[in-house]
C-alpha cells in the first residue's frame, strides 16, 4: 500500500469509527481526483470485507451483473449466488453475506461512486435505503462508506434525503484538496528536491489536488513541469477543464457560467451581481448552484464586516480553475508556460493567486497570530468616507476587541513598503475606521513570502507579519 500523505484529521475520524460500538453511515465528496477513494482503501484495507465501483453511464441492467459478479468475488463461493434480478434482490444477497461473516471486527462495506448506481427508474436508493434501515442499522459492527464525487447527488440525494435517508448519515466527510503542508509532505514521500518557494508555485497554480500532484516529475523545474502537464501536447491536464464540471454537476453549464463570472473580478460577486452577469434565475436552483460550488471547494462564501448578509461576496477558490480560466482558456496555441512566466501577466497574476492560497489557510494564519483559540469571524469590507473609499479583502474580527486588517504581497524577496504603498495602507485603516465606527483596535497585518525589509514605514504601520513558512504550519 503506497504511504498516505497528510489527511491526518481525516484518518483519525475514520479510525475512530473501528472502535465505536453501533454501526455508521458515511458520506465521503469532493471534487474530481481529490483523493477519497484512496483514502478510504487506505485507513480501511484490512477491514474492507465489500467493495463495488458503480460503472460511469452504465445501465441498469449493467450495475446489476458488475453486483452480482463483485459480490461473487468476495463471498468466495461460501453462499451461492445467482446474479440479482433487482436492487431489493441485490441488497438480500449483501445482507446475508455479511451475515455469514464470522468476525467480531469492523466490517467496512464501500460504495465507490455511488451515484452512478442510481440509473433511471431503478429504485436503487429506495432499496439502498432499505438495506440500511432493515440490515445495517440493526447491527454494531458496520462501516458503510458512500463516496462519490457527483456533488449535486451525495449533497441533494444522501446529506439531504427526504425518504428513507432521511438522517441516515452518521459521518459527513468533505475532503478537501490537500493543505501547503500536506503538499509539502506528498512531496517528501516521493523524494521531491522543491523548496516551499516552488511549492507554492505548485499550488498556485494545481491547487492541493492529489492527482494533478501526482504527475510533477522529479529532475524538472516548475515551469518545465507546468509545460509538460498543461500546455504540451497531450498534456494531461489539457482537458480537465472539460470534464470537471460535466463529471459533479447536473447541468454543468449554470455552474460553469457562476464560475467564468466569479473569475473576472478578483475579490468576488455578490448574488445580485452574479444573477446580473449571468442571467441566471434567482430563487433555489441558484441557492443550490451555488451550494454545491462551495461543498466542492470550487467557491468560498465571505460574510462582510457588520453589514447585511445579503452583501456576502462569492469568491472563485479553486487555484487550477483560476489557472485555467486565465492562460489555458481558448489558448491552445500557446504552448510555453516558460515564456509566459517571463511576462508582466504572471507577476501580476501570482499576487491574486498567493491572496487565493491564503484565503484556504486561514487557520495557518491565525495560528501564526496566535489566536486559534480566541473566537472570530473572518470577513471582508468595502467602504467610503466623505471623499475616499476603500477596500479589504480579508479582516480578522476578534471577540478581544482587535480587527486584523490583512494585506498580502507575493515577492521573491523580502517585500518593501514604499511611501505610496504606506500612504494607501494609512488610507485604508482611517476609511475602515471612520466608515465601520469600530471602537475595537485596528492591526495591520501583511502576509508576504518572504517578511518586510525594515523600514520607517513597516516599523510605523505594519503590528505583525507572517511569512510563507507560517502558512506551512500544519
Amino acid at each position: 500500500m503506497v504511504e498516505l500523505a497528510g489527511r491526518a484529521t481525516e484518518k483519525d475520524r475514520l479510525v475512530t469509527l473501528l472502535n465505536a460500538d453501533t454501526s455508521h453511515l458515511v458520506a465521503v465528496y469532493g471534487r474530481r481526483r481529490v483523493g477519497k477513494t484512496f483514502l478510504i482503501r487506505n485507513v480501511y484495507a484490512k477491514h474492507i470485507r465489500f467493495e463495488i465501483e458503480g460503472i460511469h453511464d452504465g445501465t441498469y441492467e449493467d450495475q446489476l451483473l458488475n453486483f452480482g459478479q463483485c459480490l461473487a468475488r468476495y463471498a468466495k463461493s461460501t453462499i451461492p449466488i445467482p446474479p440479482p434480478s433487482s436492487w431489493l434482490e441485490a441488497f438480500n444477497q449483501l445482507a446475508h453475506y455479511i451475515a455469514s461473516i464470522k468476525s467480531d471486527r469492523k466490517k467496512i462495506i464501500f460504495f465507490d461512486e455511488f451515484p452512478w448506481f442510481d440509473t433511471p427508474r431503478s429504485r436503487f436508493l429506495s432499496a439502498f435505503a432499505n438495506f440500511w434501515n432493515q440490515v445495517i442499522s440493526k447491527r454494531s459492527d458496520c462501516i458503510v462508506v458512500l463516496c462519490g464525487s457527483a456533488a449535486s447527488y451525495m449533497i441533494l440525494k444522501v446529506l439531504h434525503n427526504r425518504g428513507g435517508l432521511h438522517n441516515r448519515v452518521t459521518v459527513r466527510l468533505r475532503l478537501d484538496p490537500f493543505t501547503l503542508n500536506e503538499v509539502e509532505e506528498y512531496f517528501s514521500t516521493r523524494n521531491l528536491a522543491f523548496g516551499q518557494l516552488d511549492i507554492l508555485k505548485f499550488y498556485m497554480v494545481l491547487g492541493g489536488v492529489p492527482f494533478y500532484l501526482k504527475q510533477i516529475e522529479k529532475g524538472k523545474s516548475f515551469a518545465q513541469n507546468i509545460d509538460r502537464v498543461c500546455f504540451a501536447k497531450d498534456a494531461i491536464l489539457a482537458k480537465e477543464f472539460d470534464h470537471l464540471f460535466s463529471s459533479l454537476f447536473n447541468h454543468s453549464e449554470n455552474h460553469i457560467a457562476i464560475v467564468r463570472a466569479l473569475a473576472t473580478v478578483r475579490s468576488g460577486l455578490t448574488r445580485s451581481t452574479i444573477i446580473e452577469k449571468t442571467r441566471l434565475p434567482s430563487g433555489g436552483s441558484l441557492t443550490r448552484i451555488l451550494e454545491e460550488l462551495i461543498e466542492s471547494a470550487f467557491v468560498t462564501r465571505i460574510f462582510p464586516f457588520e453589514a447585511d448578509i445579503k452583501q456576502s461576496l462569492y469568491r472563485l477558490s479553486d487555484e487550477f480553475v483560476l489557472f485555467h480560466l486565465k492562460y489555458m482558456d481558448k489558448k491552445r496555441g500557446r504552448r510555453s508556460w516558460t515564456s509566459i512566466a517571463q511576462g508582466q501577466s504572471w507577476i501580476s497574476w501570482s499576487g491574486f493567486a498567493f491572496e487565493s492560497v491564503c484565503f484556504k489557510h486561514i487557520r495557518q494564519i491565525k495560528q501564526a497570530l496566535q489566536i486559534l483559540g480566541i473566537d472570530s469571524q473572518i470577513s471582508s469590507w468595502t467602504g467610503s468616507n466623505e471623499d475616499q473609499r476603500a477596500q479589504i479583502d480579508l479582516l480578522i474580527d476578534r471577540a478581544d476587541d482587535i480587527v486584523h486588517l490583512c494585506e498580502i504581497k507575493f515577492s521573491n524577496d523580502l517585500y518593501s513598503i514604499k511611501k505610496r504603498y504606506y500612504s494607501d495602507l494609512k488610507t485604508k485603516i482611517q476609511v475602515f475606521s471612520q466608515s465601520t465606527q469600530t471602537r475595537k483596535n485596528i492591526h495591520l497585518i501583511l502576509v508576504t513570502t518572504f517578511g518586510l525589509k525594515e523600514n520607517k514605514y513597516a516599523l510605523e504601520i505594519v503590528q505583525q507579519e507572517i511569512r510563507l513558512e507560517q502558512l506551512f504550519l500544519s
